[in-house]
């Protein structure tokens, strides 16, 4: 049975790039298929097939079948991908201002959704990730809408310990939980290496004594005062140079602040976690993923969307058995819940 993922916003800087690494990757088949929506304009058509023909130029022999699709309510898939809206800009520097910008596109993609065919999985890529999620969760259920924020966070978070620790970040596992904001968790907890290397696991374990008890708020706020000054005066090295010197749980809050100022966004940043999640789905192995879903209550007695660590299967979500916070995490979680629940109604007024 061919494997038939669609990309809503398949032109846009994210979807683009993600269409390049799933199609480099080993998770499609030949014969699956990638289907592509834009706005339905002549320019975003126009895009569409231009890059579906630079695609296939480039990528043709893995014989995935690239498919521009014009009706959502016609499209039948087993996975949606998300990723058209707004991006932080000059305009809109704020989640307060990509919500207000991005809310009525949520709210009229979910309710054609809910009238297409079937009931595919739903990877959110758009921000507010959170704010996407109640949305698609309401019209959609629950159980099959998946933000991939944490998971793109959890990443960083794991790199940036790599960095310290002089190893590759593929021997680093961490999470990254509640908001894809300013109200994310670090999980020190759960941050420990794959190999059993002696030199590196003390190495680990001094970094944790260093800066498992950081106040990520204050140093975010200090350091990004400091990014400000460099980047007002074109010193993008000293910027990124600064990033390793401060705690790794602080680093994965600002350094998206000196990407964004350049670029916007961070473009295969997220193409990455997005395919990690659909990998973890199309291969159901129990594998360990991050993402922001709706909870009744599953993880921890939370209620409302709040990033967790997730098990994936193209029927849906569920919570990880490999994760056990502290007491002190979980305090930090509900509170993370409850921020990111007051300012989805705030937009939502």
């Amino acid at each position: 049975m061919a494997l038939r993922v669609a990309i809503v916003g398949a032109g846009g800087a994210v979807g683009s790039t993600l269409l390049m690494h799933m199609l480099k990757s080993s998770v499609l088949n030949p014969g699956d298929e990638i289907i592509l929506l834009g706005r339905g304009t002549p320019e975003s058509n126009g895009r569409l097939y231009a890059t579906r023909m630079d695609l296939l130029d480039a990528f043709d022999e893995a014989a995935v079948r690239l498919i521009i699709c014009a009706s959502i309510e016609h499209l039948c898939t087993d996975i949606v991908v998300i990723a058209a809206g707004q991006t932080i800009s000059k305009n809109r520097r704020t989640r307060r201002d990509l919500a207000h910008a991005n809310l009525p596109l949520f709210e009229r993609l979910a309710e054609r959704f809910r009238k297409s065919a079937g009931c595919p999985l739903f990877l959110v890529v758009s921000n507010p990730v959170e704010l996407a999620v109640a949305i698609f969760a309401a019209h959609l259920g629950p159980e099959k809408v998946i933000g991939i924020g944490a998971q793109q966070d959890s990443l960083r978070f794991a790199r940036a310990i790599a960095s310290q620790l002089g190893v590759h970040r593929s021997l680093v596992r961490a999470s990254v939980l509640g908001e894809h904001g300013e109200a994310m968790v670090p999980m020190w907890s759960s941050v420990h290496l794959t190999v059993d290397d002696p030199e590196s696991t003390s190495r680990l374990d001094a970094l944790k004594a260093r800066y498992e008890h950081t106040n990520i708020k204050e140093e975010a706020a200090m350091t990004r005062k400091r990014l400000e000054e460099l980047i007002s005066t074109h010193q993008l090295a000293e910027a990124y140079e600064l990033m390793e010197e401060i705690a790794p749980s602080t680093r994965i809050m600002v350094e998206p602040f000196i990407t964004q100022s350049q670029i916007h966004s961070t473009p295969n940043a997220t193409a990455n976690a997005t395919l990690e999640i659909l990998s973890a789905a199309v291969v159901a192995d129990g594998r360990r993923v991050h993402g922001q879903v709706q909870l009744s209550g599953q993880f921890h007695d939370i209620h409302g969307v709040c990033g967790i660590p997730l098990e994936v299967r193209l029927n849906g979500w569920q919570v990880s058995s490999q994760s056990q916070p502290t007491s002190a995490e979980i305090a930090e979680l509900r509170a993370s819940a409850g921020a990111i629940d007051a300012a989805r109604k705030e937009w939502q007024r």
